[in-house]
């Protein structure tokens, strides 16, 4: 009988150049690098970024269906803003969303869950005192990520991943905007909402959660209508 191999598993194939192109406009966008209501052209896009046209309009129509870039009947494709209404909206939704993922977090996350939670949150804490945008907005990004996973809930998952590109722009200007004492205060929410999860008190996750969300909320709010009134 032949020996067997040693394993089967399939490794998970590198980003294609659709994907990493996706991914640095992305940042572009959330940095600000492109600001609200500058042309993207395909070409010029192309040329910075050193891949294929092909690859620039897969990018450009993904992140079309994530709302950070529209398209207009003048101009075609432009870096889209987010309204402080459509801000409101958004944090509605997660205050409706993310609180009830926790509460099934306690209830289904694994050991394994548990830990990767507890990582995510020492991420948050570390990119928060290196006050790299990127870097912050992946730590939140990732720490919601293990929660949705261990609520093991797809369609809200989904439900929320329409919503990624426009929370990622959000969170990058509430960062850049947050001063060192709000920073904290983010550090001192964060773990305890993992306390909480620690101990599987789903009401407490929850509540944390959503005290979480809409304190966020309003510091958006505040933040956009500060660069609307600074615009005008």
């Amino acid at each position: 009988m032949p020996p067997r191999a040693a394993s089967l598993k399939i490794e998970r194939p590198p980003k294609t150049l659709r994907e990493l192109a996706t991914d640095q406009l992305r940042r572009a966008i959330v940095t600000q690098h492109f600001s609200p209501g500058d042309h993207l052209v395909e070409r010029d896009l192309c040329n910075e970024l050193g891949v294929s046209r092909t690859s620039i309009r897969e990018a450009l129509r993904y992140l079309e269906s994530e709302g950070l870039v529209v398209r207009t009947a003048s101009r075609g494709l432009v870096v889209s803003s987010v309204t402080p209404d459509e801000a409101r909206q958004i944090y509605e939704i997660r205050a409706a969303i993310e609180p009830a993922m926790a509460l099934l977090f306690t209830e289904r996350a694994t050991a394994r869950d548990l830990q990767d939670l507890e990582a995510a949150a020492q991420r948050i804490i570390s990119t928060s005192r290196s006050k790299r945008i990127t870097d912050n907005v992946s730590a939140l990004d990732g720490f919601y990520a293990v929660v949705m996973r261990g609520a093991d809930n797809d369609t809200a998952r989904r439900i929320l991943q329409g919503l990624h590109g426009r929370m990622a722009y959000l969170r990058a200007i509430t960062f850049m905007r947050a001063s060192d004492d709000h920073r904290a205060e983010t550090i001192t929410m964060i773990e305890a909402m993992v306390a909480a999860a620690l101990k599987r008190d789903g009401q407490a996750f929850a509540r944390r959660c959503r005290l979480f969300v809409e304190r966020s909320a309003a510091f958006a709010a505040q933040v956009l209508l500060n660069e609307a009134a600074t615009a005008d």
